[in-house]
């Protein structure tokens, strides 16, 4: 039987055309990204290449040779001494590993300059510099370079960062001279030592953003200066766990902002220690983390035209006669917290003989908060002067030479909480306005509160055993007084000393065992 002509399958499909055309545009996407984006098929590589090693000695020309050098190159030096002025340009995952007697050496100009390069990393070098006006080490444009183990030493400037350099590393190394980074981002400077009496200071940063400094021990004659520096989004610049010896400034900040400021010590023998001026958002200290600083000779620490700054957990401490240990000036939502503020006690056989510095002075500022806080052994305890605003809650004033609080021509609420006690005077309001809320004002060597021209409200204080009046008004000053507790003073509870004015004072408060009677206008109520 003759067969029919069947018809033939077809041999290309719909579904063929689709897939073939799914895989020219796969293809096309392949080519692209990889030859023309990429230019490379480095993301299929499962290992890097081995970089290469090449030994070098002094007698070879190691200037030549860096320029010539390939990328991803090892450089081995031998001891010895290379002189000369040696530059890298343009050149990527290079390492020069010396040792402690490989010395890299030039009588003028720069050591060693890095140009535009990246992923670098140089150790064990000994970097010498002799021209005073040249840096021995240079970086310029560069980016992930680490400094590690080096000695540097130069009259100049030991290095020098600039021209948009970023993740830049200095790490376990001596330093001779300036560190001065300039316009640079991601900087580390780690671990070193730096010694050096040049005038210019040990670290200089400029224009910078993204700043660590973390345990540096610097004995020079000026320490840390920072100026124009910022955070990245949603970080912190940081200065931790450094030891600062320095005869003039420790640490001098200008327009910084952003920064956490940890467990250092901060120590000034001539000037002062610590300076901050126009910064903004700087935590100095936290909880267990506290820094100490000291100024032989001017302010612990001093600060002016600055805003939300909080100085916690830390001690201050000078020694000089006309100055604070604290000043601050024209600045806003200042806070002092959990901190030790005193200066230099001179006993003799067990007697105090002399007070020398410490205390604090707030001047034309808002929003100043002292909490929980000593002031103690100092010429006089805490000043708040010139329109400033202040609150001062549980605190300890105790054992100053002058009077414990005074607050003129100022607002100040002065409580809760706060023991003002073996002061001059415990507190002294003059031309101000505010409260004195529940303190105790204890064993003063004079007056426990003297107020001059100022109408405070006056509550639930107790006022006792002080070695004169328990409270003392002056010029026409008229507090309202409620529930406070005077008690045995050895001049009058209250006296209205020098004024025609007097106040309602016996319903509300209590009297008890003053040497004299109540107030010396038994008279009033």
């Amino acid at each position: 039987m003759e067969k029919k002509n069947e018809p033939q399958p077809p041999r290309f499909t719909a579904s063929c055309s689709l897939l073939l055309s799914t895989l020219l545009v796969f293809g096309l996407v392949f080519y692209t990204y990889f030859f023309w984006y990429l230019k490379d098929f480095s993301f299929f590589q499962t290992s890097k290449a081995e970089k290469r090693t090449i030994s070098v000695t002094p007698s070879d020309n190691f200037a030549a040779l860096l320029q010539s050098l390939e990328n991803s190159t090892i450089l081995v030096l031998s001891p010895g001494k290379y002189s000369g002025n040696f530059r890298l340009e343009r050149k990527t995952g290079i390492e020069i590993l010396g040792t402690e007697s490989t010395i890299l050496e030039s009588p003028d100009g720069i050591v060693l300059t890095l140009e535009d390069c990246m992923d670098c990393n140089i150790s064990k070098l000994n970097i010498q510099g002799e021209d005073s006006k040249s840096p021995a080490l240079f970086l310029i444009g560069a980016e992930g370079i680490v400094l590690k183990n080096l000695s540097v030493k130069s009259s100049f400037q030991a290095i020098k960062i600039q021209t948009k350099s970023q993740k830049i590393e200095i790490r376990d190394s001596h330093i001779s001279g300036e560190i001065r980074i300039e316009n640079c981002s991601s900087v580390v400077i780690a671990g070193n030592t730096l010694e050096s009496m040049t005038p210019n200071p040990a670290i200089s940063i400029e224009s910078a953003m993204k700043v660590e400094i973390h345990k540096n021990k610097i004995r020079t004659k000026e320490g840390i200066f920072l100026k124009n520096i910022f955070a990245q989004e949603n970080s912190n610049n940081t200065i931790t766990q450094n030891t600062l010896n320095v005869s003039q400034n420790a640490l001098v900040m200008h327009d910084c902002r952003d920064f956490l400021i940890t467990w250092n010590e901060f120590v000034s023998e001539q000037s002062m220690a610590v300076n901050f001026v126009k910064c903004f958002g700087i935590a100095f200290g936290k909880s267990n983390f506290e820094n100490k600083v000291k100024a032989k000779n001017g302010y612990a620490l001093w600060m002016a035209g600055s805003k939300n700054i909080v100085l916690e957990d830390s001690w201050f401490n000078n020694q000089d006669t006309e100055k604070k240990a604290i000043y601050i000036e024209s600045s806003s939502d200042i806070q002092i917290l959990k901190s030790k503020i005193s200066g230099l006690a001179v006993h003799e056989e067990g007697i105090l003989k002399e007070l020398k510095g410490g205390g604090i002075l707030v001047s034309n500022t808002i929003n100043f908060i002292l909490e929980k806080s000593y002031i103690q052994e100092s010429q006089g305890g805490i000043r708040i002067e010139k329109a400033s605003q202040a609150t001062m809650s549980h605190n300890q004033i105790q054992n100053n030479l002058g009077n414990g609080i005074e607050i003129q021509n100022s607002q100040a609420m002065t409580g809760p909480s706060n023991i003002v006690s073996q002061n001059h005077t415990g507190i002294v309001f003059q031309n101000s306005k505010g409260e004195i809320l529940e303190n105790s004002i204890l064993e003063n060597k004079e007056d426990g509160i003297l107020l001059e021209n100022s109408s405070p409200k006056v509550q639930k204080n107790q006022i006792a055993k002080n070695s004169d009046n328990g409270m003392r008004l002056k010029n026409n000053s008229t507090p309202s007084l409620f529930q406070n507790h005077f008690i045995q003073n050895k001049g009058f509870g209250i006296c209205f000393s020098l004024q025609t004015m007097t106040v309602p004072w016996k319903l509300e408060n209590f009297f008890e065992g003053n040497s004299k009677n109540p107030t010396d206008r038994m008279d009033t109520q």
